[in-house]
């Protein structure tokens, strides 16, 4: 049998309000989670609202294997169609599973997405983010590379947020302004 998602409210926690305004002011941040903070539903919550907000958008969600991406964006996805229709923006193009990599938003000219990618330095050359979002980068071999690699990508002025558990590492060294 299909499961069927109870539908819940994301909790008014203040500091789940302060995580979002941290969002949208900073355009870089790195942040250790943990998992009871919700932190990556709120991310993503975030950058779902980026798709829709922001004509043309191009999202990256990034995690360790490709699927663990795609999953996350199947959370932007039930964010999307437990809104009211009337608060739903136009998906032009049906979501199938040939496609659950890539969530469309928006109308054809004005097209946002949010895509899905694995972790490792040559999956995000050429793309120009307006946000990449990497989940859990702790954990990634070669999270330095992958990093370096994004970076002249978002030099014409796309976001980067990233959250991951502690863990020891190159997130780490990073986390506490130690990378070389």
């Amino acid at each position: 049998p299909h499961h069927t998602p109870v539908k819940r409210l994301m909790p008014d926690k203040p500091y789940l309000r302060d995580l979002v305004t941290l969002f949208w002011k900073t355009k870089r941040l790195a942040m250790e989670k943990s998992r009871q903070v919700m932190w990556s539903n709120t991310a993503l919550l975030y950058a779902y609202w980026l798709a829709v907000s922001t004509p043309g958008a191009e999202i990256f969600i990034r995690s360790q294997q490709k699927e663990e991406a795609i999953s996350l964006i199947d959370r932007a996805r039930y964010a999307h169609i437990n809104l009211p229709s009337w608060l739903q923006p136009e998906l032009p193009v049906p979501v199938d599973a040939q496609h659950r990599a890539v969530f469309r938003v928006g109308n054809v000219e004005h097209e946002s997405k949010i895509m899905a990618l694995a972790s490792g330095p040559h999956k995000i050359r050429s793309r120009t983010p307006t946000l990449l979002l990497d989940d859990e980068c702790a954990l990634w071999e070669n999270y330095e590379e992958s990093l370096a690699a994004a970076t002249p990508a978002l030099e014409g002025g796309g976001q980067y947020i990233s959250g991951s558990s502690a863990y020891p590492g190159e997130y780490e060294d990073l986390i506490f302004d130690r990378m070389g």
